[in-house]
């Protein structure tokens, strides 16, 4: 009995071995497979935009899908870099993935969309290798490459009933207006809202550059933002065609949230467009400059630079351009006044003659804004000499103006179907 255990223990061992390791890379198998689930799926949420741009809805389908496919490589080689969300267990550098590709990774990547495109095939397809799956104990004389297949397909809907999957939105309100919202107060004060008004939808002729959109448009008057700085444009779309522009800013985005959305929300700050009120009273000085205007210039696209369309690529830098009232004429920036502005962001700003300031001259300095970033602030700092210095070389800090500017660029979460 003895004897034959010691010849079978061995056998047992090398058959547990060999499981363990079997199943470790059937563990790999799996989890691949809930990595390119992840990857289409997510990229299935980036088709909208295919009829209106579809090189750019392309890059965007492409981009989500690596974010949470897990392929570090691809992901950190996109221009600019993204970190993949989810990642392969033990070695998550091995994990390989192509995008509608009619073949495997094999030792180097094969193109992608040698299928098609996601937007010209209605699908996107995800392929992934798990390159030399490790094993737990190394007896087995061979490795494996588990590989995992994935497909999101769109379809048009034939006939609703019940419930129905998730699905990518398209809209195509009935009714669209502008709201015109303090900042600086409450948005369920009734007088949160100081300016509103219905948009009409616009006939676009072939080789319009916004031929391919839903455009709505009108002048909307009684805009009241005297006495306050900080105003916000928020859009409502609406396919209600009784839908209510009375009310706090609140009570007009929450009347029906089923048929009713306002971009990028219903807060104060929440606005795609952003207005800032300059007084042209009192005179400025070294310590109590007066600021008198800020234009920005530059940007992503034709909507730029203050809402900003970007390709999910990249975008050109925008430009600020500030004018300070330091109570002198000509260059402040010498001795005695030594004054000096920093934007945030942006950096330390250089002061020229003319430009949008005339003779107060302009200060500028440029920033590149991440892509789908949303909202970004830009406010302004300032330094002039202390009196008592006999150069520019000592300064004091002088007042700050926060939020003179407010640029948006376009973002997935918050304005979702506003394009322009």
């Amino acid at each position: 009995m003895v004897a034959l255990f010691g010849v079978v223990l061995p056998l047992i061992l090398v058959l547990g071995v060999i499981s363990v390791d079997v199943g470790n890379w059937w563990v790999h198998d799996k989890r691949a497979q809930t990595l390119v689930d992840a990857a289409v799926f997510a990229g299935g949420t980036a088709f909208t935009g295919c009829g209106l741009d579809a090189p750019a809805a392309n890059l965007r389908i492409a981009r989500r899908a690596l974010e949470y496919g897990g392929d570090t490589g691809r992901a950190s080689a996109l221009v600019p870099p993204i970190t993949t969300r989810n990642l392969q267990e033990q070695e998550p550098n091995d994990l390989k993935i192509v995008l509608n590709s009619t073949s495997y990774w094999n030792g180097s990547y094969p193109a992608d969309n040698t299928m098609g495109t996601p937007c010209d095939m209605r699908y996107l397809d995800a392929k992934a290798t798990d390159d030399d799956a490790p094993l737990l104990f190394g007896f087995i004389p061979f490795v494996a490459d588990p590989h995992a297949h994935a497909r999101v397909e769109i379809r048009q809907t034939q006939i609703p009933k019940g419930i129905l999957p998730f699905a990518v939105p398209e809209v195509d309100p009935v009714r669209v207006a502008v709201l015109v919202v303090n900042e600086d107060i409450s948005e369920t004060n009734p007088n949160s809202v100081v300016g509103k008004g219905f948009l009409n939808k616009q006939s676009r002729f072939p080789g319009d550059p916004l031929a391919s959109f839903n455009v709505w448009r009108a002048d909307v008057a009684g805009v009241n933002v005297n006495g306050n700085e900080n105003f916000g444009v928020v859009v409502l779309t609406s396919r209600n065609p009784n839908v209510s522009l009375t009310g706090s800013l609140r009570t007009i985005c929450n009347q029906d949230t089923v048929q009713t959305t306002c971009y990028a929300g219903g807060t104060s700050t929440s606005g795609l467009s952003f207005i800032h009120s300059y007084t042209n009273s009192g005179s400025g000085s070294a310590a109590n400059p007066r600021i008198r205007q800020v234009e920005l210039a530059g940007g992503c696209g034709q909507s730029g630079p203050y809402f900003n369309l970007d390709d999910d690529v990249s975008c050109n830098a925008i430009l600020i351009q500030a004018v300070l009232d330091f109570g002198v004429s000509g260059d402040p920036t010498g001795f005695p006044t030594c004054a000096r502005v920093t934007a945030t962001p942006g950096g330390a700003m250089t002061w020229g003659a003319g430009g949008v300031g005339g003779q107060l001259g302009t200060w500028t300095a440029s920033f590149v804004p991440a892509i789908q970033s949303g909202r970004r602030e830009v406010n302004l700092t300032t330094q002039y000499k202390k009196p008592s210095a006999s150069d520019c070389s000592q300064l004091n800090n002088g007042p700050s103006f926060g939020r003179v500017a407010a640029p948006y660029v376009a973002d997935e979460d918050g304005s979702v179907v506003v394009k322009h």
